[in-house]
């Protein structure tokens, strides 16, 4: 496995990311490479679909290519109010997500603290988590009361993703 490392905002941090190479105004470009071998989940199976909302495209889309590395299909979209938007069309069409991981703060929209309310009124037996690199906000510390069923520190870790996917996808 190689780990990928970047810088978040302002803060460096360690990353997985497979086949790409990043570019990135606050930080340098780096290669990766794949060295895993294959999908731990859903290789054997018709893919489970994950919504992954988050505001940063970068991060959305590291998200996506873990899950994708781990047997998911992904849809990337940038704030809660489009994430209930695609949550309620995909329902609607009769291609339901597995799961939903959610940002838990959008600087001027809608995040996922205020988004899984509606998720779970479209359907109540959602799969949805909380994901944020503020590890100590009551929502990640306690994310069952918020309505969330697990909860994903940033930067994601590809181990962990796998682990609580496994327990509950």
């Amino acid at each position: 496995m190689t780990l990928f490392r970047f810088f978040y905002g302002n803060t460096l941090t360690d990353n997985f990311f497979f086949g790409h190479t990043i570019t990135n105004t606050n930080c340098k470009t780096y290669e990766c490479e794949d060295s895993w071998g294959g999908n731990s989940l859903g290789s054997d199976e018709i893919r489970k679909k994950i919504l992954v909302m988050d505001d940063e495209d970068m991060v959305g889309d590291i998200a996506c290519q873990m899950l994708d590395y781990l047997g998911f299909d992904t849809v990337h979209v940038l704030d809660g109010q489009a994430a209930i938007l695609e949550f309620q069309t995909q329902k609607d069409n009769g291609k339901p997500f597995d799961a939903v991981i959610m940002d838990l703060t959008i600087p001027g929209g809608m995040g996922g603290k205020e988004a899984v309310t509606a998720i779970l009124a479209i359907d109540a037996a959602a799969k949805v988590f909380v994901s944020s690199g503020y590890s100590t906000d009551p929502a990640m510390v306690r994310f069952e009361e918020y309505g969330f069923a697990g909860a994903i520190v940033k930067p994601f870790d590809l181990a962990a993703i796998q682990e609580i996917l496994a327990r509950l996808v």
